[in-house]
C-alpha cells in the first residue's frame, strides 16, 4: 500500500472525528473541597482544604474514552477566601469562571481553586513569615492585614526574586490539585451532595491561565515548575525577570506562554509586564509578553481570554514527548484492525 494514502486516510479519519463543542451548563458546573498536605519551608506538616469549582462537559459532548485538557484558572485578590460562598447553584459566583469561561469553546475540564484569605495566628505560616519579617514585610507589607495569595511577595512592586519567598499554601494546593486530577478522583457536590468523578485527563495538555494576583501566581508556578503545565497565559500577573537572567531557570526559556496586561492597567502591571517583555526578548525564550492598547485592569482579562487567537494557541499545546513515526508495515496491520501488533517507537 502506498505510505502516503496510509496517512491520508489517518487524516481523514481525524477531520471527521472532531467531537461537537461543550457548552457550559449549569448541570455541568460543581463545587468541592479538596484537601491536600505539604511541609512548609520551616519544616511544619500542614494540611488544608480549599474550595474549588469545576466545570465538565455534559454527558454527549465529547467521548469518555479520549483524555481530556485541563484549563486551571487562578482568580484574583478579591476573590480570596478561607469557605464556600455557594450561591445557590452551581452556577458562576465571585471566584471562578468570571473571566475565562469564554475558554470552554471545545471538550475541556475548567478548574478554579479557591484561594486562601487569611491564617490564624497559630498557623504555622503565620508564625513563619512572622520570624522571617517581623511585623511588617518589605515595603511596609503588614502581613497580619493582608494574608495569603498566590504569590507572597509582600509589597514587591512590579517584579520580585522568586528565591527569597516561599511558595504560597493557596500555590501548593493548585500544584497538588494538578497532579490528583490525572487520577480521575471522586468527590462531593456539595451543592447538592452527589458523588461525581473526573473524566479522564490528557496529563500533556494542563494549562494555567490567571489573572491579576492569579497572574502573579501563574509566573511563580511557571518559574518554579516549568512545563508541569504544557502552556500558561499571566494576565496583569508580576513575575521574576531575573529568573531568565541573573538566576536563570532553564526550562523557563521554552515554557510556551503568553502574558498580558492592559495598555491603561495598573502602573505597577504595565512595569511588570514590559519588565517580563524584556527579560524574555533578551534571553531568546520562545514566551511572549504583550500590552494591549485601551484595556484597563479589569477589562483586560475578557480580551484576553475572549481572543479565539489566544484560545486556539492555548489547546494547541502539548508536552506530549515526540513518537517516531511507525514502520509502513505496522501501519499496515494497524489499519487491518491487528491491533496487537500496532507499537509505536519512542524517540
Amino acid at each position: 500500500m502506498n505510505n502516503s494514502r496510509i496517512f491520508f486516510v489517518f487524516a481523514w479519519v481525524g477531520l471527521v472525528s472532531v467531537p461537537a463543542l461543550a457548552q457550559p451548563t449549569e448541570s455541568s458546573l460543581k463545587v468541592f473541597n479538596y484537601t491536600y498536605s505539604y511541609t512548609t519551608a520551616g519544616g511544619a506538616s500542614v494540611t488544608r482544604t480549599i474550595p474549588t469549582k469545576v466545570y465538565i462537559p455534559a454527558p454527549g459532548t465529547y467521548n469518555p474514552l479520549v483524555p481530556l485538557p485541563v484549563v486551571m484558572y487562578l482568580h484574583g485578590s478579591g476573590e480570596r477566601g478561607n469557605g464556600i460562598d455557594i450561591d445557590g447553584t452551581p452556577g458562576i459566583d465571585s471566584w471562578a469562571f468570571a473571566d475565562s469561561l469564554q475558554l470552554i469553546d471545545r471538550p475541556a475540564i475548567y478548574v478554579a481553586p479557591r484561594g486562601i484569605k487569611d491564617f490564624l495566628p497559630s498557623d504555622a505560616e503565620y508564625l513563619e513569615n512572622q520570624a522571617r519579617w517581623g511585623s511588617t514585610a518589605p515595603i511596609n507589607y503588614n502581613y497580619d492585614s493582608l494574608g495569603e495569595y498566590w504569590l507572597n511577595n509582600y509589597g514587591t512592586s512590579d517584579e520580585y526574586d522568586y528565591r527569597n519567598f516561599p511558595i504560597s499554601a493557596s500555590l501548593r494546593g493548585a500544584f497538588s490539585l494538578t497532579d490528583t486530577l490525572l487520577t480521575s478522583p471522586t468527590f462531593t457536590n456539595l451543592v447538592d451532595t452527589t458523588p461525581f468523578s473526573i473524566p479522564l485527563v490528557d496529563p500533556n495538555r494542563q494549562y494555567l491561565v490567571g489573572w491579576s494576583s492569579g497572574g502573579d501566581g501563574v509566573w511563580d508556578a511557571v518559574t518554579r515548575q516549568p512545563h508541569k503545565y504544557a502552556a500558561a497565559i499571566p494576565v496583569s500577573g508580576i513575575g521574576d525577570p531575573g529568573a531568565l537572567g541573573s538566576h536563570l531557570v532553564p526550562g523557563l526559556l521554552s515554557q510556551p506562554l503568553r502574558a498580558f496586561a492592559g495598555g491603561n492597567d495598573l502602573p505597577d502591571q504595565q512595569s511588570a509586564l514590559l519588565k517580563m517583555q524584556t527579560a524574555l526578548g533578551s534571553a531568546g525564550a520562545i514566551g511572549t509578553a504583550q500590552l494591549i492598547p485601551g484595556e484597563n485592569h479589569f477589562s483586560v482579562s475578557n480580551s484576553v481570554f475572549g481572543d479565539i487567537n489566544n484560545r486556539n494557541w492555548l489547546y494547541s499545546q502539548s508536552e506530549e514527548v515526540a513518537v517516531a513515526a511507525p514502520e509502513p508495515t505496522t501501519v499496515a496491520l494497524c489499519l487491518l484492525g491487528l491491533l496487537p501488533f500496532c507499537r509505536h517507537r519512542q524517540a
